[in-house]
């Protein structure tokens, strides 16, 4: 018996599988699925953490920070509102931060607004947060605002350059016999009591008419003519000019 057992292990047959000799190979293989599992693991942690910083970036970026807290640049249109030409990122965060605190103490953010366009940066006025419908009469709020700007840019190297615009319904009265008259007479208006303060010279202010023919939206309601009645200051490093260079004809 003994010598038909050994004759049999030097002939190369061993104690089957099903035995207990095959758990090792399953043993070895698990761990080597959990190796690769927590690898997988570890990259996926590193890639995610990768993008957290380019989101951060990109947020930053687009949100325009103010160093310190002191506020934010509004974000830029993506219709032709693009960044400003007339100046250096610099001098423009240094306006901004000058005309920020005086949006925020006039508290009429849908009335007033600062963007930095393809032209320059610019104050977006609506016509509620100067006039009273239909007239170029200013307003005593907005007689303190205007006052407040003038004080705040004239220690700058900005000038101003005021442009009156309308909706598309027609006028027609003694004093404004077209939408021309009342935009042009609104940009002269701010103009003249922005100069009149005293502290602003006149080579740094000009003004414009345009009426209905630079819209903002179409003219579809109440909502959008209401969006298209405004005056918009655009500030510009230098001597206010006539027609500026890049915009529209």
């Amino acid at each position: 018996m003994r010598r038909g057992r050994r004759q049999s292990l030097l002939n190369g047959a061993g104690p089957a599988v099903g035995q207990g000799g095959g758990w090792e190979i399953l043993y070895t293989g698990f761990i080597m699925i959990l190796l690769c599992f927590f690898i997988m693991l570890a990259s996926f942690a590193a890639l995610e953490k990768h993008k957290v910083a380019q989101v951060a970036k990109s947020v930053e970026a687009s949100l325009r920070l103010l160093p310190g807290g002191r506020g934010v640049l509004p974000p830029t249109p993506s219709t032709g509102e693009g960044p400003a030409a007339a100046a250096g990122d610099s001098e423009v965060d240094k306006l901004f931060a000058i005309l920020n605190p005086l949006l925020r103490d006039h508290g009429a953010p849908r009335r007033i607004a600062l963007l930095n366009t393809h032209r320059g940066p610019v104050m977006r006025l609506s016509d509620q947060a100067l006039f009273t419908s239909g007239s170029a009469e200013l307003g005593p709020q907005s007689r303190r605002l205007l006052r407040e700007l003038a004080v705040v840019i004239a220690p700058t190297g900005w000038s101003m350059r005021v442009e009156g615009h309308t909706d598309d319904r027609p006028i027609r009265s003694e004093r404004y016999p077209s939408n021309w008259e009342l935009s042009t007479a609104r940009a002269v208006s701010v103009l003249r009591f922005l100069e009149g303060q005293g502290v602003l010279d006149r080579a740094r202010l000009a003004a414009a008419g345009y009426g209905e023919q630079r819209p903002l939206v179409p003219n579809g309601g109440p909502w959008q003519r209401a969006k298209n009645r405004r005056v918009e200051i655009l500030f510009r490093q230098g001597p206010a000019v006539a027609n500026v260079s890049g915009e529209n004809p």
